[in-house]
């Protein structure tokens, strides 16, 4: 006669297997063919529940940070091309405006296009790179992203009496 062997659950996978689950205590000992009384019991003692929020909670901040890096990467990609787009309207530009001064006939449409362009490029370039968007601010950020590189005075001073 064959004697029949008790086997006993695996207390270890069962934790593994609701901690890192969605499944109830009560769908949990179902599926391991345990009590329920007997796995709630075990959970409670084993903090099984503090455990699932611990877990989740790595595992939510890890998907965040993971996410929080590519949108930084994305924008840095961003801006670049927007320095890369602004750099090109601007020689396009420039272009444009030696054309017109070749043919000796700027008309004034053609000037105010020119310098809206060249405005817009601007502003391109210094939203891309973090700076503000006011050419009078964008000296006194450049100057200090450039200190100890060079150092950049300005100085207003009246012209023969006008101010």
């Amino acid at each position: 006669m064959t004697e029949k062997r008790a086997t006993y659950p695996d207390w270890s996978a069962i934790e593994q297997d609701y901690v890192s689950g969605w499944l109830s205590v009560r769908e949990l000992a179902a599926k391991h063919d345990v009590m329920y009384e007997t796995a709630r019991a075990r959970c409670k003692r084993g903090e099984w529940n503090k455990k699932r929020r611990a877990l989740r909670e790595k595992t939510e901040r890890a998907a965040l940070e993971s996410q929080t890096e590519k949108r930084a990467r994305d924008l840095v990609d961003f801006n670049n091309a927007d320095i890369e787009a602004a750099k090109e309207l601007r020689l396009l530009t420039r272009i444009s405006m030696r054309e017109a001064r070749e043919r000796g006939n700027m008309t004034g449409a053609e000037l105010r296009a020119h310098a809206a362009a060249i405005e817009t490029a601007q502003r391109i370039g210094r939203i891309a790179l973090g700076l503000p968007t006011e050419n009078r601010e964008l000296s006194g950020a450049l100057a200090q992203q450039v200190s100890g590189k060079m150092t950049v005075e300005i100085v207003r001073e009246p012209v023969d009496g006008i101010r």
